[in-house]
């Protein structure tokens, strides 16, 4: 992860978003769908379908990534998100 720039997460579910921390953490930027815990940070895009994901790699390739660090949620509040998708799901 250490040597590269984007990390693109095609998925449309990422039960622990473990992976977008990581990401964030090596200096990465993320391209994912609005899935699981998507952390709101800077350097994270939210993207529809894979057009747009495509489209934002390449902007982010041609214009630069600055990636500051990111600021690790607390437990309580990674715990609330969690239960909030999973109350939308069993609906």
């Amino acid at each position: 992860m250490r040597q590269s720039k984007i990390l693109l997460h095609p998925s449309r579910f990422e039960a622990q978003g473990y992976v977008f921390l990581e990401a964030l953490a090596a200096g990465m930027a993320v391209i994912a769908r609005n899935v699981g815990y998507l952390p709101d940070h800077p350097a994270v895009r939210r993207c529809d379908n894979e057009h747009e994901m495509a489209f934002m790699a390449r902007q982010l390739l041609q214009n630069g990534i600055e990636t500051p660090r990111p600021i690790l949620p607390a437990m309580a509040d990674t715990v609330s998100r969690f239960s909030e998708l999973y109350q939308q799901t069993t609906r």
